[in-house]
């Protein structure tokens, strides 16, 4: 057995033939997406290579491990990628922005519930998806503690990992992060996923 980290990979929006995206999404949010028949032939190319795709739970720091994350919430990770990483048999991280959740062309509470119902894994991608770094802290705070508390009430379940929005993150947003209750921090750099101690 070796100490490697898994490899994360770390999706947005998962595009289909007839492109369904969220009116007002940020500038720039295209250049993550993902064409559907791309993402099928990425999760075949995992199979045929021997990856292991694994949760933060199963984990067994082994080569060829790999964890599957979605940010934003888009509709179309439900529409699109869902029924595929079933077809996979992979279980997957989906990220939320908990005040988009039932905004048109984001997963709504329906949608997170039957997710659920197969294995697939939920965090926190902030409140409002702002950028955490440049908050004040009593904003920083409701951003980290209202997000869990919005999914955890939906979901009844624990919610013990997020997603950085946007990516800036600093020790304090860690710092502040563990203290509001997750265990794990994915930020979009190396080393992508920071558990507590």
């Amino acid at each position: 057995m070796s100490n490697n980290q898994p490899i994360v990979l770390m999706y947005h929006g998962i595009i289909g033939h007839i492109p369904r995206v969220p009116s007002g999404r940020e500038e720039g949010a295209d250049i993550y997406d993902v064409d559907v028949q791309k993402f099928r032939e990425q999760l075949q190319y995992l199979k045929e290579h021997g990856y292991k795709v694994v949760t933060l739970d199963s984990m067994k720091g082994e080569d060829k491990e790999v964890i599957i994350t979605f940010d934003d919430g888009e509709m179309n990770n439900f529409d699109e990628a869902f029924g595929i990483l079933r077809e996979f048999g992979y279980l997957a991280y989906f990220f939320i922005v908990a005040d988009r959740i039932d905004r048109r062309g984001y997963i709504g509470e329906i949608q997170l519930l039957t997710m659920k119902l197969p294995g697939m894994l939920f965090g926190s991608h902030g409140l409002t998806h702002q950028i955490l770094t440049e908050m004040p802290d009593e904003y920083l705070k409701r951003e980290l503690v209202e997000s869990k508390k919005c999914i955890e009430t939906i979901l009844e379940s624990t919610i013990d990992t997020i997603s950085i929005p946007r990516g800036f993150c600093n020790n304090k947003v860690i710092d502040e992060a563990h203290r509001a209750g997750y265990k794990t921090v994915f930020v979009s750099q190396k080393n992508s996923a920071v558990t507590s101690p």
